[in-house]
């Protein structure tokens, strides 16, 4: 997962408009996301709206990792349901 984070990272701040600048994974792979005050917010403590977007980054994230050096299409159904 912790290879996941710089690119997560950059698709939260897109998608966030900086709003967060950074996604942390703990030891248990829990996630928080850093906003611009400095200040690591759990992802469970965040608005749904906010979570949905950190999901998506995430999930952006790790097909892109899968992805990588292979070409093949992706598509995306029902993409914020959890």
């Amino acid at each position: 997962m912790t290879l996941l984070a710089p690119r997560a990272s950059q698709m939260v701040q897109a998608l966030t408009d900086r709003r967060f600048s950074e996604v942390r994974f703990g030891a248990k792979a829990e996630v928080s996301v850093v906003d611009t005050s400095g200040t690591a917010i759990a992802f469970v403590h965040l608005p749904a709206a906010d979570r949905d977007l950190i999901a998506l980054a995430l999930r952006l994230a790790a097909v892109e990792a899968y992805a990588k050096g292979t070409r093949m299409p992706v598509v995306f159904d029902r993409v914020l349901d959890t």
